[in-house]
């Protein structure tokens, strides 16, 4: 059988060998377990020109970030209106993430600080 085959097919009629294969993706194991509580350090807020919501920096030290999720910082609540990071719209603990956030503003929020998220 070819590369070219192998790649896009062919018009033969392929033999099963009798195993399944399941693809798993990454993003597929990453679960938001209610009893972990969710951490997200800031590392800068910035907010991009004509852009209302700040956008956060952050690393998880804790837990699992995806939209939707809620948070406070120094005792504001916000919503999580987008998730960016290498898994699409969640990220898991050790990994550094960027989230806009909808209901706080720029500065009320500062590097350092440690955000408790919650869904």
């Amino acid at each position: 059988m070819s590369l070219v085959s192998l790649t896009f097919g062919s018009n033969r009629q392929q033999m099963s060998v009798g195993k399944t294969v399941e693809v798993i993706r990454p993003w597929d194991n990453i679960r938001i377990d209610p009893a972990v509580e969710n951490r997200l350090e800031v590392k800068k807020v910035s907010t991009f020109l004509n852009f209302d919501y700040p956008y956060i920096i952050g690393e998880i030290l804790q837990g699992a970030v995806r939209e939707g999720m809620k948070g406070t910082c120094n005792g504001i609540e916000f919503t999580i209106e987008e998730v960016n990071s290498k898994y699409g719209a969640i990220a898991k603990a050790g990994m550094t993430v960027g989230i806009v956030v909808k209901g706080i503003s720029k500065e009320q929020i500062n590097a350092g600080e440690v955000i408790i998220l919650m869904q």
